[in-house]
């Protein structure tokens, strides 16, 4: 395993080489007070891997990333990209040196028996409806409500320029999650951090946001809600806008509805007296008129012989 094998999620067992960061500015050695005063002495943080050296560590107790204090004078301190920590490090001792002169051969040993097979891995945990669970070490897919930093500062909104100034538009970085809020959000850094509403310093501070997850499901929870006035209508233009397609479909089942019951029934059409045939029209007006031209008897008299 190699030195740069580290397990905890902030880096704060890394033990690494890298001495430059993630923007390629070279490390100050810690136990130089140039350009940078640095407050973490060897003599209290050896215990964090600080020393005569400019490697990256995470020493502090707000450290959420390997950093290390920068040799150019405009920029104090920066992260660094130290890669994504592993579940276990296996630490091999060194291998001890040959002795002088051989041993004697030992007798044979037989061969053991062959080891049991491993246990299947567990599966790992899947959260579901978590809006906090993220899964990159970096938080760059954070996409909580994390509004305060590790320290305590409460975050500015992204779209506000006050009390800091900084070039992180939503109409720019909105695919890292940069909206018009102020939680924390992992853009171009190595946390998921935030503008401090406090006009001194920190300008900015990282913020807890907890572990990486394995997994993460999010049931719907990154859309954004419509507000309640598009849900309800606010005005009578609404309300019809809303009912004019339910009284149009109404209308048609009207319609239709006396026709679709004489064709399912097997009813024959009601045809007008209008649409009567013409060939019926004339029959019937010509009863009419031979029976006008039929002689009337007068009482009392008998009965003509029409033969």
């Amino acid at each position: 395993v190699t030195p740069e094998c580290y397990e905890d999620h902030q880096a704060r067992d890394y033990r690494g080489f890298v001495n430059a960061t993630a923007s390629g500015i070279p490390c100050q050695r810690w136990t130089a007070v140039q350009p940078h005063d640095s407050h973490f002495s060897p003599a209290k943080f050896a215990h964090r891997g600080i020393g005569d050296h400019n490697y990256c560590r995470a020493p502090g107790v707000y450290s959420y990333c390997a950093w290390c204090y920068t040799l150019n004078p405009g920029v104090e301190w920066d992260c660094c990209d130290v890669g994504p920590p592993v579940d276990h490090c296996v630490w091999s001792p060194s291998p001890p040196p040959p002795p002088s002169s051989p041993p004697a051969s030992p007798p044979p040993v037989p061969s053991p028996a062959p080891p049991p097979p491993s246990p299947t891995p567990p599966i790992p945990p899947i959260h579901l409806g978590d809006a906090e669970c993220y899964t990159d070490f970096q938080a760059r897919d954070y996409r909580g409500k994390q509004n305060t930093s590790a320290r305590g500062f409460t975050c500015q909104r992204w779209t506000m320029q006050t009390p800091h100034k900084h070039p992180y538009a939503p109409s720019r970085y909105g695919f890292a999650g940069i909206g018009d809020h102020n939680y924390c959000r992992a853009v171009g850094s190595f946390c998921a951090w935030c503008f401090t509403d406090h006009a001194g310093k920190p300008e900015w501070d990282c913020c807890d946001v907890g572990k990486p997850s394995d997994v993460c499901i999010i049931l719907g929870l990154d859309a954004e809600q419509p507000p309640a006035s598009a849900l309800k209508p606010t005005s009578v233009s609404s309300l019809v806008a809303l009912s004019a397609p339910v009284l149009l479909l109404l209308a048609v089942i009207i319609h239709v509805r006396p026709r679709l019951w004489r064709w399912m029934s097997g009813s024959p059409a009601r045809v007008p007296a209008t649409e009567q045939p013409p060939a019926a029209a004339h029959s019937a007006s010509t009863v009419v008129t031979l029976a006008s031209s039929c002689p009337r008897a007068s009482p009392g008299s008998e009965p003509m012989n029409m033969l």
